[in-house]
Protein backbone atom coordinates (compact mmCIF):
# COMPACT_ATOMS: atom_id res chain seq x y z
CA UNK A 1 0.00 0.00 0.00
CA UNK A 2 1.13 3.36 -0.93
CA UNK A 3 2.05 5.80 1.99
CA UNK A 4 0.49 8.74 1.00
CA UNK A 5 2.62 11.24 1.92
CA UNK A 6 5.73 9.96 -0.30
CA UNK A 7 3.51 10.90 -3.63
CA UNK A 8 3.01 14.93 -3.54
CA UNK A 9 0.80 16.29 -6.76
CA UNK A 10 0.53 19.50 -7.48
CA UNK A 11 -2.84 21.42 -7.86
CA UNK A 12 -6.33 19.56 -7.44
CA UNK A 13 -6.19 18.45 -10.88
CA UNK A 14 -2.92 16.72 -11.16
CA UNK A 15 -4.05 15.37 -7.87
CA UNK A 16 -7.45 14.04 -9.12
CA UNK A 17 -4.88 12.42 -12.04
CA UNK A 18 -2.44 10.48 -9.92
CA UNK A 19 -5.33 9.30 -7.72
CA UNK A 20 -6.80 7.69 -10.65
CA UNK A 21 -3.73 6.59 -12.03
CA UNK A 22 -2.33 4.76 -9.21
CA UNK A 23 -5.89 3.79 -7.43
CA UNK A 24 -4.12 5.11 -4.61
CA UNK A 25 -4.81 8.73 -2.34
CA UNK A 26 -1.66 10.72 -2.62
CA UNK A 27 -0.88 14.32 -0.51
CA UNK A 28 -2.04 17.56 -2.57
CA UNK A 29 -0.15 20.20 -2.78
CA UNK A 30 -1.64 23.84 -3.84
CA UNK A 31 1.47 25.35 -6.09
CA UNK A 32 5.02 24.13 -7.26
CA UNK A 33 6.60 26.09 -3.94
CA UNK A 34 4.05 23.95 -1.38
CA UNK A 35 4.55 20.40 -2.95
CA UNK A 36 8.73 21.59 -2.71
CA UNK A 37 8.26 22.43 0.92
CA UNK A 38 6.74 19.42 1.90
CA UNK A 39 9.32 17.33 0.21
CA UNK A 40 11.96 19.25 2.24
CA UNK A 41 10.73 18.43 5.53
CA UNK A 42 10.82 14.89 5.05
CA UNK A 43 13.87 13.05 5.52
CA UNK A 44 17.07 12.59 2.95
CA UNK A 45 16.41 8.59 2.75
CA UNK A 46 12.67 8.85 2.70
CA UNK A 47 11.36 8.23 -1.02
CA UNK A 48 9.59 11.12 -1.92
CA UNK A 49 8.09 12.18 -5.09
CA UNK A 50 6.65 15.22 -6.21
CA UNK A 51 4.60 15.66 -9.27
CA UNK A 52 4.38 19.05 -10.31
CA UNK A 53 3.45 20.47 -13.98
CA UNK A 54 6.06 22.53 -16.03
CA UNK A 55 5.80 25.74 -14.42
CA UNK A 56 8.05 28.83 -15.92
CA UNK A 57 9.26 29.40 -11.42
CA UNK A 58 10.53 26.33 -10.18
CA UNK A 59 10.68 26.43 -5.94
CA UNK A 60 14.32 26.94 -5.28
CA UNK A 61 14.99 23.46 -4.16
CA UNK A 62 14.75 22.34 -7.85
CA UNK A 63 17.78 23.80 -8.06
CA UNK A 64 19.46 20.46 -6.35
CA UNK A 65 17.77 18.72 -8.72
CA UNK A 66 19.14 16.65 -11.98
CA UNK A 67 17.59 15.38 -15.23
CA UNK A 68 17.68 11.40 -14.69
CA UNK A 69 15.25 10.44 -17.76
CA UNK A 70 13.67 12.67 -20.10
CA UNK A 71 10.52 10.98 -21.64
CA UNK A 72 9.67 13.30 -24.84
CA UNK A 73 7.16 10.77 -26.30
CA UNK A 74 5.51 10.15 -23.10
CA UNK A 75 5.11 14.25 -22.14
CA UNK A 76 6.95 14.31 -18.97
CA UNK A 77 10.59 14.30 -17.42
CA UNK A 78 11.96 12.75 -14.35
CA UNK A 79 14.52 14.86 -11.94
CA UNK A 80 16.28 13.08 -9.26
CA UNK A 81 17.81 14.92 -5.97
CA UNK A 82 21.59 14.97 -6.19
CA UNK A 83 22.07 13.47 -2.66
CA UNK A 84 18.21 12.69 -1.14
CA UNK A 85 15.77 9.91 -2.24
CA UNK A 86 13.69 12.56 -3.56
CA UNK A 87 12.15 13.14 -7.18
CA UNK A 88 10.40 15.70 -8.90
CA UNK A 89 8.21 14.20 -12.35
CA UNK A 90 7.72 17.39 -14.62
CA UNK A 91 4.99 16.71 -16.44
CA UNK A 92 4.65 18.89 -19.84
CA UNK A 93 3.79 21.57 -19.86
CA UNK A 94 0.56 22.04 -17.71
CA UNK A 95 -2.03 19.38 -16.78
CA UNK A 96 -4.25 20.15 -19.61
CA UNK A 97 -2.08 19.90 -22.57
CA UNK A 98 -0.77 16.47 -21.07
CA UNK A 99 -4.27 15.12 -21.06
CA UNK A 100 -5.20 16.59 -24.28
CA UNK A 101 -2.25 14.74 -25.66
CA UNK A 102 -3.17 11.51 -23.93
CA UNK A 103 -6.91 11.61 -25.04
CA UNK A 104 -5.44 12.45 -28.85
CA UNK A 105 -3.06 9.54 -28.58
CA UNK A 106 -5.78 7.19 -27.92
CA UNK A 107 -8.13 8.26 -30.43
CA UNK A 108 -10.70 9.38 -27.26
CA UNK A 109 -14.20 10.13 -29.06
CA UNK A 110 -14.30 13.45 -29.67
CA UNK A 111 -17.27 13.99 -29.97
CA UNK A 112 -18.53 12.66 -27.03
CA UNK A 113 -15.98 14.88 -25.25
CA UNK A 114 -15.36 17.93 -27.65
CA UNK A 115 -15.21 20.58 -24.88
CA UNK A 116 -12.48 18.74 -23.02
CA UNK A 117 -10.31 19.46 -26.05
CA UNK A 118 -11.07 22.70 -25.69
CA UNK A 119 -7.82 24.26 -23.95
CA UNK A 120 -9.19 27.21 -22.75
CA UNK A 121 -12.42 25.81 -21.24
CA UNK A 122 -9.77 22.61 -20.00
CA UNK A 123 -7.73 24.81 -18.02
CA UNK A 124 -10.90 26.78 -16.12
CA UNK A 125 -12.31 23.49 -15.11
CA UNK A 126 -9.24 22.45 -13.89
CA UNK A 127 -8.43 25.04 -11.77
CA UNK A 128 -11.90 24.49 -9.99
CA UNK A 129 -10.36 23.07 -5.89
CA UNK A 130 -13.64 21.18 -6.78
CA UNK A 131 -12.71 18.95 -9.69
CA UNK A 132 -12.68 15.97 -7.87
CA UNK A 133 -16.53 16.42 -7.74
CA UNK A 134 -17.05 16.71 -11.54
CA UNK A 135 -18.00 13.10 -12.33
CA UNK A 136 -17.94 13.93 -15.91
CA UNK A 137 -14.28 15.01 -16.22
CA UNK A 138 -13.54 11.75 -13.72
CA UNK A 139 -15.61 9.87 -16.72
CA UNK A 140 -13.07 11.72 -19.26
CA UNK A 141 -9.67 11.01 -17.08
CA UNK A 142 -10.85 7.56 -16.56
CA UNK A 143 -11.97 6.84 -20.07
CA UNK A 144 -8.30 8.17 -21.01
CA UNK A 145 -6.80 5.81 -18.25
CA UNK A 146 -8.43 2.43 -19.32
CA UNK A 147 -7.16 3.08 -22.93
CA UNK A 148 -3.71 3.00 -21.88
CA UNK A 149 -2.23 5.95 -23.73
CA UNK A 150 1.89 5.71 -23.15
CA UNK A 151 2.43 8.65 -21.04
CA UNK A 152 0.02 7.29 -18.34
CA UNK A 153 1.61 4.12 -18.41
CA UNK A 154 5.04 4.94 -18.06
CA UNK A 155 4.03 7.69 -15.29
CA UNK A 156 2.16 4.72 -13.51
CA UNK A 157 4.92 2.38 -14.53
CA UNK A 158 7.90 4.66 -13.21
CA UNK A 159 6.26 5.77 -9.77
CA UNK A 160 5.16 2.14 -8.89
CA UNK A 161 8.47 0.80 -9.82
CA UNK A 162 9.88 3.30 -6.83
CA UNK A 163 7.32 2.69 -4.37
CA UNK A 164 7.77 -0.75 -4.70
Amino acid sequence: MIDETRVIAECYADTLLINMILRKKVTHGPNTNEVAKVMIKKPIQQLIIGIIDNDKNKPTYFNEFIIQESRQNCHFKIYKHRSNNHYFLIIDKAHEDFIIKCATEVGLNTAKYAKYFNAKFLKSLTKSVYIDNNSEYKQFLNDIIQKRPASIVELRSFINTLLN
